[in-house]
């Protein structure tokens, strides 16, 4: 119960903290000098973070606890986008089998709170707009995530449609003279960002070897051909040892043929 009181209290601080440029800039601006990629994150926030503020916008906290000494416990993962709420949904149906008084599952609670911001937009035909990377190259786990919460809205929480976009696709769409937002023939009633913006390299820009004159894509490009380079010398060596032992086996096989009957039976030659 405690920590479900203190879940507002973070939704309270992800939102300010979303909504307040300068401390980001101020929070972020020695990591961006490092990092041409958080620097342009930066500045796409800079150009949107006006006319965002203006927008309703509908976070999905999760917060993920773990037990430490002397009953307390420990805040090790959060964010707005409510995690992966399909895969949650099993560990949490495991819990509820093993523990009691398990409180409502992840997946239920965002599709509710999905569909019910949808319908505040068009009660009669709630539509959603999944956003994320294009199917082939989310992760696996990623895109049966995003599918599970779309078929969960269809089937039980009366979202007329779902539809399954791009950044790409959602460039075309635009807001209409009675201020829908439609994408070709849809007006869409609600956008849920699963897109992800997990840094490309994991690292720094002098980790990758740029030198802080705008060349991290260039680098980033030689690690991948160099580990693309490592990959084709290791793959002989690989399809080598396959090769080698069926070689083996072939000699192996041979020689057997060519003992004589009574070796291959397992009896002793006859000495001359």
């Amino acid at each position: 119960e405690e920590l479900r009181a203190l879940q507002p209290l973070w939704n309270s601080l992800y939102d300010r903290v979303g909504r307040d440029h300068r401390f980001l800039r101020h929070a972020l601006a020695e990591s961006a000098r490092h990092c041409e990629w958080e620097a342009r994150q930066l500045a796409v926030h800079a150009h949107v973070h006006e006319r965002a503020s203006e927008k309703p916008q509908l976070l999905l906290p999760n917060s993920v606890y773990l037990p430490a000494e002397g009953g307390s416990w420990v805040h090790t993962v959060g964010n707005v986008q409510a995690g992966e709420p399909y895969q949650l949904q099993l560990v949490h149906s495991l819990q509820s089998e093993e523990h009691a008084e398990v409180c409502g599952g992840p997946l239920d609670a965002v599709c509710d709170a999905i569909s019910t911001a949808a319908r505040l937009v068009h009660p009669r035909r709630p539509t959603v707009a999944v956003l994320s990377k294009p199917a082939h190259k989310l992760a696996l786990r990623t895109r049966a995530d995003v599918r599970g919460v779309g078929a969960k809205l269809q089937r039980d929480h009366g979202v007329a449609e779902v539809l399954y976009v791009s950044m790409a696709d959602l460039a075309a769409a635009r807001v209409d003279a009675a201020g829908e937002l439609r994408l070709g023939g849809t007006s869409l009633s609600l956008i849920y960002s699963r897109f992800d913006f997990s840094h490309p390299s994991g690292a720094f820009h002098e980790e990758v070897g740029g030198g802080g004159g705008g060349d991290t894509r260039l680098a980033l490009q030689q690690r991948q051909r160099q580990q693309q380079a490592l990959e084709r010398r290791a793959a002989p060596e690989q399809q080598e040892a396959p090769r080698q032992q069926q070689a083996r086996e072939q000699r192996q096989r041979q020689g057997r043929r060519r003992r004589p009957p009574q070796l291959r039976q397992g009896g002793a030659a006859a000495g001359p």
